[in-house]
C-alpha cells in the first residue's frame, strides 16, 4: 500500500502555515557566541571544522540524550579521565587542561550526578560554562573500570581511551572505624556533639573529615575542618586539666572559591555567586597566605 507523502514544511508547517526549517544545531550556538564572542567559538574544533557538534544517544543506550563535543574529537582523543564531579574533580580537570595547553585532552567523568551537585544551580551553570571554555569534555556517567588503557562508563557502556587516569572522589570513612567501638553516623564517620567529643566515648575527640556533628552537620570541606581546629585544641587542654569544656557552633555556610584553570575563578556564598579574574586574585591571595603559615623558620 502506498502512503501519501506529507507536505513539506515550506508548504504546511507550524499551525498549517509555510515554515522555514533551518539548522537548529547552528541556531543553538548563537546565544553562546553572543556571550563569549566568535573568536572563542572558532578556537574550538579543528582548522577545517570550527566549533562543536551534538551527538545523540538513542534509546538503545541506558541514558539517552544529546551530548556536545568539539569537532575533531573522538572518544579515543580523551587521554585524561577524571573520576569525580565534586569541586576537587572540576578544579583538577580545568587545571590540567589549562596546563596541557592543547597537547592533550581532558574529560571529566562525574560519577553520575552533574558537576558540583551539592552546589546551587547557578554555581553549577557557571561551572559548566567554565568547563566548556577550557575545552573539558563532560560525561555525567559512572566510571565502572579503569584498566588496559581505557575507562568503562557505566550507563552508556562505552569505553574511553585513557593514557593517564586521575581519580578525585569524595571523602569516605576509614574502614578501621567500624571495628573501633565508637558510635558512628550512617556513613561510618565518628558521631560527635557540641564539644567535639565522641557521643559514645567522651575521652575521644574528633573534628574535620573523620567526624560528623550530629547536632550541626556541615559539609566535609577544608573551611569547616580548619575552623574546628582551635576549639578542638581548647577542649583537649581543658579535658586534660579537668576544666569545663566549651561548646563549639560552626558557621552555617562558607565562602567557596573554585579555580577555573587560568586566571579565572568562581565564588559562592549561600545563594550568591560571581566569577571573574578578580575572584581568582582573591582566591590566590587567600591560598598563598594560608600556605605561608606552614613555612619553616630560616635555619
Amino acid at each position: 500500500e502506498v502512503w501519501p507523502r506529507p507536505p513539506y514544511p515550506i508548504e504546511s508547517g507550524v499551525f498549517g502555515k509555510p515554515t522555514v526549517v533551518d539548522n537548529v544545531e547552528t541556531l543553538n550556538n548563537i546565544p553562546w557566541i553572543m556571550e563569549h564572542g566568535a573568536a572563542a567559538f572558532t578556537a574550538m574544533g579543528t582548522a577545517e571544522s570550527k566549533g562543536t557538534k551534538a551527538l545523540c544517544f538513542n534509546k538503545g543506550f541506558a541514558k539517552p540524550g544529546i551530548v556536545e563535543i568539539e569537532f575533531g574529537m573522538s572518544l579515543g582523543d580523551a587521554i585524561f579521565k577524571l573520576g569525580g564531579g565534586g569541586a576537587g574533580g572540576v578544579e583538577l580537570a580545568m587545571a590540567l587542561q589549562h596546563r596541557l595547553a592543547g597537547r592533550g585532552r581532558v574529560s571529566l567523568v562525574t560519577g553520575g550526578p552533574p558537576p558540583l551537585a551539592s552546589y546551587k544551580p547557578t554555581v553549577q551553570a557557571r561551572a559548566r560554562r567554565a568547563l566548556k571554555r577550557c575545552g573539558v569534555t563532560l560525561f555525567e556517567d559512572s566510571c565502572e573500570e579503569i584498566a588496559d588503557g581505557h575507562v568503562v562508563l557505566g550507563r552508556h557502556g562505552g569505553r574511553l581511551a585513557c593514557d593517564a587516569p586521575v581519580v578525585a572522589i569524595g571523602n569516605t570513612a576509614p574502614p578501621w572505624l567500624r571495628e573501633s567501638g565508637l558510635a558512628l553516623d550512617e556513613q561510618g564517620f565518628i558521631a560527635t556533639g557540641p564539644t567535639l567529643q565522641s557521643s559514645s566515648h567522651p575521652e575521644v575527640f574528633a573534628a574535620g573529615d573523620v567526624a560528623t556533628r550530629l547536632d550541626a552537620p556541615r559539609p566535609r570541606s577544608g573551611v569547616f575542618a580548619v575552623r574546628a581546629g582551635p576549639p578542638l585544641a581548647l577542649n583537649l587542654r581543658r579535658f586534660v586539666a579537668g576544666g569545663e569544656l566549651q561548646p563549639y557552633r560552626p558557621q552555617r555556610r562558607s565562602l567557596n572559591l573554585l579555580s577555573c584553570g587560568g586566571r579565572h575563578a568562581i565564588a559562592s556564598w549561600g545563594g550568591w555567586s560571581a566569577e571573574g579574574g578578580w575572584v581568582w586574585w582573591w582566591k590566590d591571595r587567600i591560598d598563598r597566605a594560608f600556605i605561608r603559615e606552614f613555612r619553616l623558620p630560616p635555619g
